[in-house]
């Protein structure tokens, strides 16, 4: 069974996969590039924030196939870190771009939460 506990230690990958669904609704909605750049790096910068929390849990086995230890806190603080540099690095490159722009930001944060699942794992199966 998931405790309490085991959410906190999923927190960044819960708020990254919360934010690719609300991004993609708000393409589906209205596009709007200021709004989805900005919901991306919101919930971006919750996960970084995030961490915080999943430290003070420590270390643990959330399945079999995770497991959240100092290492993947630091690789899941990069993979943000980068996700976040490159979702705002782009904004202005993309304003200029004629084409869809908003479903960028939606790979971004794909990527960023197939990275933070990577960051997590604990057995080879998990790759797949």
């Amino acid at each position: 069974t998931i405790t309490p506990q085991n959410l906190i230690a999923l927190l960044p990958l819960l708020i990254v996969g919360l934010t690719v669904v609300v991004v993609m609704l708000s393409i589906a909605w209205r596009r709007n590039h200021f709004l989805n750049a900005t919901l991306s790096v919101i919930g971006l910068n919750a996960a970084l924030v995030s961490l915080w929390f999943v430290g003070q849990a420590g270390a643990m086995d959330v399945t079999p196939l995770m497991r959240v230890d100092g290492f993947a806190m630091l690789y899941t603080g990069l993979v943000l870190l980068a996700s976040l540099a490159t979702c705002t690095f782009a904004y202005p490159w993309l304003e200029g771009y004629n084409d869809n722009k908003d479903e960028f930001y939606l790979l971004v944060l794909i990527a960023a939460l197939g990275g933070i699942l990577l960051a997590n794992a604990n057995h080879l199966a998990s790759l797949f």
